[in-house]
């Protein structure tokens, strides 16, 4: 009963956020997600994207001493303007610029002044400013050339704030014409726009204003904004109707006139301001071209493909005569900026520097193309085929998953969501329509997942409860197998013949001194979580972390006859694993890491140990104390890892060196020590030569030949490279102190340390 009414429950959630009567949080995002796959992976690839080039101001533009120091006199893009439509015969320029202040460049403002100052007796010299004058005021002539030819300016409007400024071009759609269900068009309460004397100039003007999602990615664009309620439209549209206008004037040698725009609801009747009552936006259309919307008045953008996709053209290029006038004959160009300080970039699905102006080409794009299908859409019956598709789901899934085991009941399920993702896509590719897939593919994940979960609880309770015990010490295919028959093992303590490690960072204290708390963090972070992988992969327990320590054993609680292999291999493993985490310390600036690697078998005791308070899953004894020992001893022989003889017995297919006979603390017997070196079937030839190399050496140490030692550096360091001959070092210290001191009668080569 509780199953039935928990999915019942599921199901009826998500029916109701499909319905918008609640949000489930999450689901937006869900939806996101989807479009921005269906963007990447089926980009909507149009020809028309060969009619836009962006004009790009770029660095190099920036620095042409002919365009003057940014920003550019408007003198210099009236040049600019003349010299795309007379020399290149483009078809329209749209600036994604706004000319928020007036242009006072020519000097025309200090010569006025000096008129009514020191020469204010001066005829000649005002007879002169007067003659001038015409040709100083640069916004005058700039004004005069956006009447001349089809050039759309750009303005922002701001939904949150009042502040106002410059003057805005006439509304796209008229007060009393606007008959836009109240709500629905996002509403504007602040501008800022073109000075009075270019606003009223410009054929054309449009609004950039993107809709940025929660998680700061532009996915659609509002073709219009309703501010004081009246409509304007955005700077793709404007600039659509405006090349419409080009088109048609040119076709039928007609005048000159940007079309007017016809606003239809979700229905396809034509808003009118003699209609009753008011309706929700479903598309616009300019002339033939009927462009689908939300009803918000946004449309998504059909991303062509990544950045740069268009064509970009450096105003460089341009004034230097560096471009074909067959590049631009008849394009639509889009000014806007890539230079560093003018940059304006957006997060798109497509990537996180998109630069601005490139979204209002694929905007553009999509409007122009001659494919019904270009501007992605959802059908005005659409939210009623998801409640339908949510139901029908639902109840399939509710009967079904009840019946089935669980390795059937995944099956099923990804089945089903196999379905719902192919739909989406073929919707999407075949009629470019964005389906809301996150209510339907997050109802059937919580009741797969319920389902799924339940039928786990029921059925596998105990093996669960004993993964949840040995999770955390033993990798996760390890507790899996143990899982299969739980009575084989136990966290009561036994003793056993195990392999331990000893893991240690070298200079760690300096090291964390170097380093803010944060790049600690991320430090220590890295490098365990790279060893503790390598010792999972190895079917290591994980004991414990005692700083930038690892502490790790094999051969329980699942017994591994080849433990002492296993963690030998592990040591090889993390030492080739330093180079790689070496060179993203040297990429983030952080010092590099050395570390050593002591390991040791024997018996020891092993199971849940601690106190009332607090208890691990680990091991102690006589044998864990020489591994730690042994990782000490690292740093004095130059080595990463040192093993002792009773691990080196059990490792057969790894070739070992013979390092020194010590006696630890805390012992009399001596041990023989010896450096891991590689797999038998991977040694290399230098490998085998340092080998037989330092097995003599070790020998003239023995037979207390030490002036033999001390004159073969210079030898050994022409044969082999440095981090071979470090190793060496401490035999060379060695038998120059016996010089001085020789070793007493009876020296048997072993080295006694009384410290940890």
């Amino acid at each position: 009963m509780l199953r039935a009414a928990i999915n019942i429950l599921i199901a009826g959630l998500f029916a109701l956020h499909s319905l918008q009567w609640i949000s489930i949080p999450g689901v937006r995002t869900l939806n996101n997600v989807t479009f921005d796959h269906l963007t990447r992976a089926a980009p909507r690839s149009n020809d028309v994207i060969r009619d836009i080039v962006i004009m790009d101001i770029d660095e190099a533009s920036l620095s042409n001493e002919k365009l003057g120091r940014w920003p550019w006199s408007r003198n210099v893009l009236s040049n600019l303007i003349i010299q795309l439509f007379e020399e290149h015969e483009v078809r329209v320029v749209a600036f994604d610029v706004v000319f928020s202040e007036a242009d006072k460049s020519s000097g025309l403002e200090q010569l006025e002044k000096l008129a009514v100052g020191p020469f204010a007796g001066d005829n000649a010299f005002r007879k002169k400013l007067e003659e001038l004058t015409p040709t100083l005021q640069y916004d005058e002539l700039f004004a005069e050339v956006l009447m001349q030819y089809p050039v759309v300016l750009a303005y922002y409007f701001n939904t949150e704030g009042s502040i106002r400024s410059g003057v805005l071009p006439l509304p796209t759609v008229l007060n009393e014409e606007n008959k836009v269900q109240p709500g629905g068009i996002i509403k504007a309460t602040g501008y800022g726009a073109n000075i009075e004397t270019l606003a009223d100039a410009a054929i054309a003007s449009g609004h950039f204003n993107p809709i940025v999602d929660e998680d700061g990615l532009i996915r659609r664009v509002p073709l219009l904004l309703d501010f004081a309620g009246e409509l304007y439209e955005s700077l793709a549209l404007a600039t659509f109707r405006v090349a419409k206008a080009v088109e048609i004037a040119k076709r039928d040698n007609g005048i000159f006139k940007v079309p007017a725009l016809q606003l239809f609801d979700t229905t396809g009747k034509e808003i009118l301001s003699t209609s009753p009552g008011t309706a929700s936006p479903g598309a616009v259309q300019i002339a033939e071209k009927v462009i689908p919307t939300k009803d918000d008045a946004t449309i998504y953008v059909s991303y062509q493909g990544k950045a740069k996709t268009f064509r970009y053209i450096s105003f460089n290029d341009l004034v230097n005569n560096r471009v074909d006038k067959e590049m631009l004959r008849d394009k639509i160009i889009l000014v806007g900026t890539t230079a560093p300080g003018l940059s304006d970039f957006r997060s798109t699905p497509m990537g996180e520097l998109y630069p601005g102006v490139e979204v209002h080409a694929n905007a553009l794009a999509s409007m122009l193309s001659k494919d019904g299908l270009s501007v992605p859409k959802q059908l005005p019956e659409q939210k009623v085929l998801e409640i339908v598709a949510l139901l029908v789901v639902a109840a399939f899934l509710i009967t079904v998953l009840p019946r089935l085991s669980p390795l059937m009941s995944v099956a099923v399920w990804l089945f089903v969501v196999a379905v719902e993702a192919g739909a989406t896509y073929h919707l999407w590719v075949e009629n470019h329509i964005v389906v809301s897939f996150g209510p339907l593919i997050a109802m059937t994940v919580f009741l797969f997942l319920w389902s799924f979960g339940y039928q786990f609880y029921s059925t596998f309770k105990n093996k669960n409860q004993f993964a949840s015990l040995f999770g955390q010490y033993v990798p996760p295919e390890l507790v899996k197998k143990m899982a299969e028959d739980p009575t084989k093992y136990s966290m009561q303590g036994k003793r056993a013949e195990l392999t331990v490690m000893f893991s240690d960072v070298r200079g760690f204290t300096t090291i964390s001194e170097s380093l803010s708390a944060q790049e600690l963090s991320e430090f220590i972070n890295l490098y365990l979580t790279t060893m503790s992988r390598i010792v999972r992969q190895q079917d290591g327990t994980l004991d414990k972390y005692i700083g930038d320590c690892i502490m790790a054993f094999w051969g329980a609680p699942i017994e591994n006859s080849k433990h002492a292999m296993s963690a030998v291999s592990t040591a090889l493993s993390m030492e080739e694993a330093l180079q790689g985490m070496n060179q993203i310390c040297l990429d983030r600036h952080w010092p590099t890491i050395s570390i050593g690697i002591g390991l040791n078998t024997g018996h020891m005791s092993v199971g849940d140990m601690g106190s009332e308070v607090r208890k691990a899953y680990t091991v102690m004894g006589d044998a864990v104390n020489l591994a730690s020992r042994l990782e000490g001893l690292t740093k004095h022989y130059g080595v990463v890892t040192l093993v002792s003889e009773h691990t080196a017995k059990q490792c057969p297919n790894i070739v070992f060196r013979a390092v020194d006979l010590v006696t630890v603390k805390g012992k009399t017997e001596p041990v023989a020590v010896l450096e891991p070196i590689a797999d038998r079937s991977k040694i290399s030839d230098e490998q085998m030569r340092f080998l037989d190399y330092s097995n003599n050496l070790l020998d003239l140490y023995r037979a207390r030949r030490f002036s033999e030692i001390t004159s073969m550096r210079a030898d050994y360091s022409s044969k082999f490279s440095e981090s071979f001959c470090k190793k060496f070092n401490w035999l060379h210290d060695q038998a120059s102190e016996f010089i001085v001191n020789p070793p007493p009668e009876g020296w048997s080569g072993v080295n006694v340390f009384m410290t940890k």
